[in-house]
Parts: structure tokens; sequence; C-alpha cells
């Protein structure tokens, strides 16, 4: 769903012809990041508390998208708690 979403605002500021303000990151661009992350795999696999937090969350792609990686290539009963940062409130609401 934050796929779509995330697609749905990108082609609609195309659209409109809107330069600055709100940018999204590319699901691609969102996994390559959080595949570069470095990750204390021991602790994760231990069931140490795991906090993400993202200063610019916007729907919460990378937040989501580094739970899923976490979960599903290291530990998947991670404990992990996701926490972001959203001056948008209809981004944020969308979460």
């Amino acid at each position: 769903m934050g796929y779509i979403f995330e697609e749905l605002v990108r082609k609609f500021s195309e659209a409109n012809n809107e330069e600055a303000g709100e940018h999204y990151t590319p699901r691609e661009v969102i996994d390559l990041m959080v595949q570069l992350l470095d990750i204390d795999e021991k602790k994760i696999k231990d069931g140490e508390l795991v906090t993400i937090y993202d200063c610019a969350c916007g729907s919460g792609g990378m937040l989501t998208a580094a739970k899923e990686f976490i979960q599903e290539k290291i530990n998947p009963n991670a404990n992990v708690v996701l926490s972001g940062q959203e001056v948008n409130d209809k981004t944020w609401g969308s979460m």
C-alpha cells in the first residue's frame, strides 16, 4: 500500500509541475538504503530491542522497509519499534 501511495503522490506532483517542497524516495532507493544499514545482527538475533527513527518519514516507507528487512532476513521475531517525524499531517495520517 505504501508503494502505491508514494507513486500516486509522485505522479500528482509531476502533473502539477511542483518543483520545491516534499519529495518521496523511490522504493528501489529505500530498499538499497536498508540493505546498506550497519545492523548489529547478533543483538537482533539475541532478541534485543531494535529502534528505528526517521526524521522525515513521509508515508513511512523507509521505516516499514527496514522492519520488514530485519524480520525477513535476520529474525522473524525481532522486537522492532518504529518512530518517525513528519511535518505534513496529511502524509502522516496515511501511515
